[in-house]
């Protein structure tokens, strides 16, 4: 019975991360997007955000009945994601995916895309000149280490403005997260999976950006 529970809350909290992923905001900026192209006449360009926004929906549809997906699959999903954000931020926004895995692995699906999401929303969207994000994967037996890091505005400016505007809401990806990796340590028996959070910092204290530290999970395919 308590392996049932266990099964139904992981199923519960990979819902609830499917949400996150397809929420109002990203779909919006979305359609906003393709509004603004169209308006402009930029047929090619028009066309290529439609096909990349359709390519990224069905992706995120298929993940969300496997339990477990090839990492590369995870990396090409989040490279599209990023390559609309780019096409929406235009010339202000750069990325970076670097990953040094040597075994074909699977990784559970929907767990990145939410924190490199809140990364751009909450931290690269206020900053002034160039945005720039890079996620590094590495392996280290069954975990794979996920570094998201954002040269923005950081937590402490980014609560300041939700603040200002009267924003109070709790991460929701967080929280989903946080769910998921406590049901997957219990049920996997997997020690040291979770999330850490860093303000980067210069000599004087001024904010420099954030990372994002994940530990996921992986199945090494023989």
């Amino acid at each position: 019975i308590k392996k049932e529970q266990m099964e139904k809350q992981l199923l519960s909290s990979q819902i609830t991360a499917i949400r996150s992923q397809m929420n109002p905001h990203f779909i919006f900026n979305c359609l906003n997007s393709i509004q603004s192209l169209v308006l402009k006449k930029e047929v090619e360009s028009t066309y290529d955000y439609i096909s990349k926004f359709a390519f990224l929906v069905r992706s995120i549809m298929q993940q969300s009945s496997s339990d477990m997906i090839p990492l590369e699959e995870e990396v090409a999903t989040l490279n599209l994601y990023l390559e609309l954000e780019e096409l929406r931020f235009k010339n202000d926004f750069s990325f970076k995916i670097k990953h040094k895995v040597q075994d074909e692995i699977e990784i559970p699906p929907l767990l990145i895309q939410p924190f490199v999401e809140n990364a751009i929303k909450h931290g690269l969207l206020h900053k002034d000149g160039l945005k720039e994000l890079e996620i590094n994967l590495m392996q280290k037996n069954n975990i794979v280490e996920c570094i998201i890091t954002d040269n923005g505005i950081g937590r402490k400016a980014s609560a300041g403005i939700k603040e200002r505007q009267n924003i109070k809401h709790k991460s929701f990806s967080t929280t989903s997260t946080n769910t998921r990796f406590e049901l997957m340590q219990n049920r996997l028996d997997i020690k040291g999976l979770g999330i850490e959070i860093k303000d980067l910092l210069d000599s004087e204290g001024e904010p420099l950006g954030t990372t994002v530290k994940l530990m996921i999970p992986c199945k090494i395919l023989y």
